[in-house]
């Protein structure tokens, strides 16, 4: 990812009564990625999302999509939303579905680009139908497609996989990997991790209306931290091993050892030097659960 920031978020606050939604948020988001945001029912994902869509206005700082002020016709005619389920007349078909939404964000549509968000979301054969009579996992398609039908550089989408079933999950995922290809940048939520860690580029963590950190989902082999694979009989020696040679080591479980070294061409050399061979090398990954995990026990929770 590189260029200027396709959003920008600084020192956000927001509250709804008594509720701090945002407080002093700053984030960045790069172009040309899947950003996912993380965090606690409460930490602040929708309402920073909404403050990015136009949605809502911030109480103290400032924001900006795709150089413009959220809210604006520059800025609607940039982005595709989907925040806090999808909301239709029911009355209405697919198409005119479509077409009302883009109307009013101030945006026009031609028919091609109507029938080609219908295909690319899975409902062309039931486009005709009264969204009515749509179930909730095809309604969630339909605001899918009224996110991506005019091709925005940025997609701002809230829990976009909710009342999917796996198949629609996996569509779900290959929509916005071919969003990513295309050029656009996303900035997705969900309260499930494993989806997360499926597509996105990188990872925010959001808490109490406060971005905490991010990371990127894979991460870079050059960590300097391994996962030895041994054979039970060796763990001992291989452990000794490497305190000798000044490595920090600890028990990954069983016949495994999380070793900090600079390379697996490292672990390799001392685990020769003293007569052992590794069933396995690899970099050691922190998953997004142990991340979510430190991060909050990191904020005091």
């Amino acid at each position: 990812m590189s260029g200027p920031p396709v959003a920008l978020a600084r020192e956000l606050s927001k509250s709804f009564g008594r509720t701090r939604a945002l407080d002093g948020c700053t984030l960045e988001i790069p172009a040309e990625g899947i950003v996912g945001l993380l965090g606690q029912n409460g930490a602040g994902k929708t309402t920073l999302m909404r403050v990015l869509a136009g949605l809502v206005r911030p109480d103290a700082g400032s924001a900006t999509v795709c150089g413009h002020r959220p809210g604006t016709t520059a800025a609607a005619r940039r982005i595709g939303v989907t925040i806090e389920g999808p909301a239709f007349y029911p009355w209405l078909n697919a198409r005119r579905n479509l077409l009302a939404a883009h109307r009013s964000w101030g945006r026009d549509l031609d028919r091609g680009a109507i029938e080609s968000a219908l295909r690319r979301t899975g409902i062309e054969e039931i486009a005709g139908r009264r969204a009515g009579t749509y179930s909730q996992g095809q309604r969630q398609r339909l605001a899918l497609a009224v996110a991506i039908a005019h091709e925005p550089d940025l997609l701002i989408l809230d829990e976009p996989g909710n009342g999917l079933d796996p198949d629609g999950i996996a569509d779900l995922r290959a929509l916005l990997l071919a969003e990513r290809e295309r050029g656009a940048t996303v900035l997705i939520s969900s309260h499930l991790l494993a989806e997360l860690e499926g597509f996105c580029d990188t990872v925010v963590m959001m808490h109490r209306g406060r971005v905490l950190g991010s990371r990127p989902v894979r991460q870079p082999d050059h960590e300097r931290s391994f996962v030895v694979e041994l054979a039970s009989a060796d763990v001992g020696a291989a452990a000794a091993a490497f305190e000798r040679s000044g490595h920090r080591v600890s028990g990954g479980g069983g016949t495994r050892l999380h070793v900090e070294i600079d390379s697996g061409q490292a672990v390799v050399r001392v685990l020769s030097t003293a007569g052992i061979a590794p069933e396995s090398v690899a970099p050691r990954r922190e998953s997004l659960e142990a991340f979510y995990f430190a991060s909050l026990k990191e904020a005091g929770e």
